[in-house]
């Protein structure tokens, strides 16, 4: 039986994992979605191919040591502040467009029924 301690330690991460990791929690105002591992194995001075980064991405995430973030049609994986900072980016812009058309039956003419 695996022992949940055992699946989230970190030195049980790859070499390229563990500088990911490192990376993330360093720079938390950095997101990085899927097409740019190329660019993020550039950042961190290692010589992974691009799908090994994506594989390490989505490990980190499984173990619970970064989060993820969907937003459009892509997904951001970072830091969990990072990705705290995402949703709230997100939710503010969300909030401001809201106010900024209050009366959407207006725009469109439904106001005169």
């Amino acid at each position: 039986m695996t022992k949940i301690k055992d699946l989230v330690a970190t030195d049980q991460l790859s070499p390229l994992q563990q500088k990911l990791l490192e990376y993330l929690n360093e720079n938390d105002d950095d997101v990085f979605s899927a097409r740019e591992s190329t660019y993020l194995v550039q950042k961190i001075g290692h010589g992974g191919t691009p799908s090994g980064l994506d594989f390490s991405l989505w490990t980190l995430h499984k173990k619970g040591l970064i989060d993820k973030e969907r937003y459009g049609r892509k997904v951001y994986f970072g830091s969990k502040a990072a990705i705290r900072k995402l949703r709230k980016a997100i939710k503010h812009r969300s909030e401001k467009q809201d106010t900024s058309r209050p009366n959407e039956a207006a725009d469109v003419g439904l106001d005169s029924l």
